[in-house]
């Protein structure tokens, strides 16, 4: 989104090529709040998946959700 926004500043786009930038964050917070939401045990493995190196640091210090499955690599 920042980017977007340098780029309308700019005068490199336009309001409405911002509006669906915009639009499309919405949708994939929506979606993300929606999974993280709904089973926090996905959530788990999801974040696992995307960032290993970010969860190990996590995972020490916290307790995961229950029902959550833990790869161990």
């Amino acid at each position: 989104m920042c980017r977007k926004l340098e780029k309308w500043k700019a005068g490199e786009i336009s309001s409405a090529e911002v509006e669906q930038a915009f639009e499309e964050c919405y949708q994939k917070i929506t979606e993300l709040r929606h999974i993280l939401n709904q089973r926090s045990d996905r959530a788990a493995l999801l974040i696992q998946v995307l960032d290993r190196e970010w969860f190990e640091e996590w995972i020490r210090e916290h307790t995961p959700p229950k029902g959550a499955r833990i790869i161990v690599e």
